[in-house]
């Protein structure tokens, strides 16, 4: 390994790689030490975790009607292959513990589907001037087959991110990447997934 990063510091002259900046992935399933003391302490007060559901199905529906509406603090995508949002920190009324439990929170809403966890991990990169580090819950739907034997793919797969810089949450993202392919049943409307997400 060492050879290996020095023929790469080599390459591209970057003094600051070092072996700390190989993404390092945790145990499947498991959380940072962050992430589990915000999710095991703001939850506790179910009337943040309502607001903050509430907020995030009136955004949508503002999406849906009035996009020019939208809170600065979130922007939603919705293109051919990735549907999602992405919501700021610097520009939204919530605190970074309280997003920090969404992101579990979210994982744990797609697992009332017929979804499962293929990975949860942490990469840390070291940049030049600060530490990035990406909590990730990666989600598949479960195989299934519908009755001509195509695969049925739910909502597609689901990829949901908290961006940190250094010690502070930057954006936490939620993505649906579906397939167009011939041996795919079409997937769900992103309307109805975001019925199962805000728990509308």
């Amino acid at each position: 390994m060492t050879d290996l990063l020095g023929y790469f510091r080599q390459k591209l002259n970057v003094s600051a790689f070092t072996e700390a900046s190989v993404c390092s992935t945790l145990s499947v399933g498991r959380c940072s030490d962050v992430e589990q003391f915000s999710f095991d302490t703001n939850w506790s007060d179910m009337a943040q975790k309502v607001n903050v559901m509430n907020w995030l199905a009136a955004q949508y529906e503002l999406f849906c009607l009035h996009p020019a509406k939208v809170h600065d603090g979130i922007h939603f995508f919705r293109g051919v292959s990735g549907r999602g949002f992405r919501i700021d920190p610097g520009y939204c009324d919530f605190d970074q513990n309280t997003l920090l439990s969404l992101f579990n929170l979210l994982r744990d809403r797609m697992l009332l589907l017929p979804y499962f966890v293929q990975t949860s991990d942490t990469r840390i990169l070291h940049r030049m001037e600060w530490v990035e580090t990406i909590h990730r819950h990666i989600l598949c739907p479960d195989y299934m087959l519908d009755a001509r034997g195509y695969r049925v793919q739910q909502f597609g797969n689901i990829t949901i991110e908290a961006v940190m810089k250094g010690p502070h949450l930057v954006n936490l993202r939620f993505m649906s990447s579906i397939q167009h392919d011939v041996n795919y049943v079409h997937a769900q409307d992103f309307d109805d997934l975001m019925c199962v997400v805000t728990g509308q």
